[in-house]
C-alpha cells in the first residue's frame, strides 16, 4: 500500500483537517464588572470582552439574559472603550 493511501474504515483520509481557533475572550479586560447601558436591553454588567479595536465585543448580563454586544452600542457615562 502506498504511503498516505486510505484504508477501509479510515474516515476523511486524504483531507487536511482545519483547526478552528476560538476568539480570545478576556475576563480580565478593564470593562469587566462595569455597569453599562444598551438602548434596547437596558442596564447590564460586562462579564467578558473579546476582539479588539472597532470589533471589540462585550458579553453583558442584562438581568437574566446574557448577550454579546459590540462596544459601540453600549454606554457607560459617555461610552465604553
Amino acid at each position: 500500500m502506498a504511503s498516505g493511501a486510505a484504508t477501509a474504515g479510515s474516515r476523511g483520509a486524504g483531507r487536511v483537517r482545519e483547526t478552528w481557533k476560538a476568539p480570545l475572550v478576556r475576563t480580565t479586560h478593564r470593562a469587566v464588572g462595569r455597569e453599562v447601558h444598551h438602548e434596547s436591553f437596558g442596564r447590564g454588567v460586562v462579564i467578558a470582552a473579546e476582539g479588539q479595536g472597532d470589533s471589540l465585543k462585550y458579553t453583558v448580563r442584562f438581568g437574566t439574559r446574557i448577550k454579546k454586544v459590540l462596544g459601540r452600542f453600549l454606554t457607560e457615562g459617555s461610552h465604553v472603550e
